[in-house]
């Protein structure tokens, strides 16, 4: 390395960007994404991103920790070599999100200092697009809103009400759109009877209705969500997946499952894209399937995830993502990119292909 390569400054502003609607699940509510913008300089002028966006609901620290960690860490990074502070990063292993966004910016920087974007520098064989599914909030939302959607994958949020009354809506949905697949997540909403009662219903639907159920059972509890989840798994065809469950599990423990076929993986949760890419790895390994996500992140977090989904999706089979949560937001720190026909399209350019001058504080 020379001395072009080290960090001259390092910066980190706070933000507050505003949601169109609260976001709610079965447990929580929120109507604001809050955060940190950080910024690394290097001698040639590189300027590498990083969001760092707690939420506690998610699995994350709390941002008083977060905001502890990155004022104790970013004052050292002046002068240094992002190669050696990335290898450094393990230290922030308890703050998960300041963790993630302190990686993303020293990977942007490196991948710019490359010349090649972030998706080529964590994979070669990695694809320009991400496919994605699209977002439609509550049963009770898209039955009103009288919405156009492609064909393809909805998310949807469900364990919001009755079982039964969600299952109706559900029927109904599913006549008024064939050609849909949903992927639906409770969040952990239901008791072991109302979950086989959900679950059982949905497997007698139309087939191919039902994408997927993330998080069918309440509070799972360490020793038992993968041996109950197994036993639901024998009355569908289609994946049950775990998500919030995966913060109390032993990664050892969910890798070695028989029965699980999927998990749902979060970089601000996780502790980062290069965290979450090993997990996705010793998933494939494993036949589990690996779906990614955000916590409705900023354009910045939304990119890094997309380079990373980009990276894993390398061979025949093209999972789709969680990754087109942009509109959730009602201001953004920077463009967001669109979806077209199902799929992102990654940016040309180095690095996350961000312009920093677009880039606007809220």
């Amino acid at each position: 390395m020379n001395a072009m390569d080290k960090i001259t400054r390092a910066n980190w502003q706070p933000y507050c960007l505003p949601l169109r609607q609260p976001w709610q699940t079965a447990k929580a509510e929120f109507s604001q994404r809050r955060g940190w913008l950080i910024q690394l300089h290097d001698e040639a002028g590189h300027v590498g991103l990083g969001d760092c966006a707690p939420l506690p609901e998610a699995g994350t620290e709390s941002w008083q920790q977060a905001e502890t960690q990155l004022a104790e860490r970013l004052p050292l990074f002046r002068r240094a070599e992002p190669e050696l502070l990335l290898a450094e990063l393990d230290a922030c292993q308890p703050t998960p999100a300041a963790r993630c966004g302190l990686e993303m910016a020293l990977v942007d920087l490196l991948a710019q200092q490359k010349n090649i974007s972030v998706a080529k520098w964590l994979n070669a064989d990695a694809r320009d697009s991400v496919a994605v599914n699209q977002n439609a909030g509550t049963l009770t939302k898209i039955l009103s809103s009288g919405q156009h959607y492609q064909s393809g994958i909805v998310k949807l949020k469900v364990g919001l009400e009755a079982v039964a009354e969600e299952l109706a809506q559900l029927r109904t949905l599913v006549q008024r759109y064939p050609d849909l697949r949903f992927r639906l997540d409770a969040n952990q909403a239901w008791n072991p009877a109302e979950a086989e009662q959900f679950i059982r219903a949905c497997a007698a639907l139309p087939s191919a209705s039902i994408e997927s159920i993330e998080e069918p059972l309440m509070d799972p509890g360490v020793n038992s969500s993968l041996d109950s989840l197994a036993d639901l798994q024998t009355l569908a065809a289609f994946p049950l997946a775990l998500d919030e469950s995966l913060v109390s599990l032993e990664t050892s423990r969910w890798l070695s499952s028989l029965s699980l076929r999927r998990v749902v993986l979060k970089p601000m949760r996780e502790g980062g894209i290069l965290r979450v890419k090993e997990l996705a790895e010793a998933a494939q390994s494993a036949a589990i399937e690996c779906v990614l996500t955000t916590t409705v992140d900023s354009a910045v977090g939304v990119m890094a995830s997309l380079h990373l989904a980009a990276a894993l999706t390398c061979g025949e089979t093209d999972l789709v993502h969680g990754l087109a949560t942009s509109d959730w937001l009602a201001e953004d720190l920077g463009p967001v990119l669109p979806v077209s026909y199902g799929r992102i399209y990654l940016p040309d350019g180095a690095g996350f292909g961000i312009d920093p001058d677009q880039i606007t504080l809220v």
